[in-house]
């Protein structure tokens, strides 16, 4: 079991474009009793248990969150809106994020969740690879 409730570190850009993606990270998280943090959130480093972050604004502040969850060996979900934008190294934790997606987009979100969740309870060690990306 955690230490202290689980919480999310939910690295999603400003703006009306996001704001699905946001809303389905959002509810996702609320339905397992998931605390979000956010970037802005000082006191939110070190504190998430898994990241969650879009890096289609290509916004320093969240490649650099996803650097420091990296290191700290924290599970990541990196979404994406074309695989262009994403960096070879990151290939094996994406998600493809279409427009009008976002139920799809909810429904492995819940999947991701619940076996991060699991994972993380049952310690797992030597780093975090997804069971399934689509």
């Amino acid at each position: 079991m955690f230490s202290e409730s689980p919480s999310c570190l939910v690295a999603v850009p400003e703006g009306v474009e996001f704001d699905p993606i946001r809303k389905a990270v959002l509810q996702a998280l609320d339905e397992f009793g998931i605390e979000p943090l956010f970037p802005t959130d000082l006191e939110a480093a070190g504190r998430y248990t898994f990241v969650i972050a879009d890096i289609t604004s290509s916004h320093p502040v969240i490649f650099y969150q996803l650097g420091y969850a990296d290191a700290r060996r924290n599970p990541t979900l990196i979404i994406g809106k074309t695989l262009d934008q994403i960096p070879p190294q990151l290939d094996q934790r994406v998600i493809v994020y279409r427009d009008g997606d976002a139920p799809k987009l909810l429904e492995y979100l819940r999947f991701w969740i619940k076996n991060t969740l699991e994972m993380q309870q049952a310690r797992v060690k030597g780093g975090y690879r997804p069971l399934v990306t689509i």
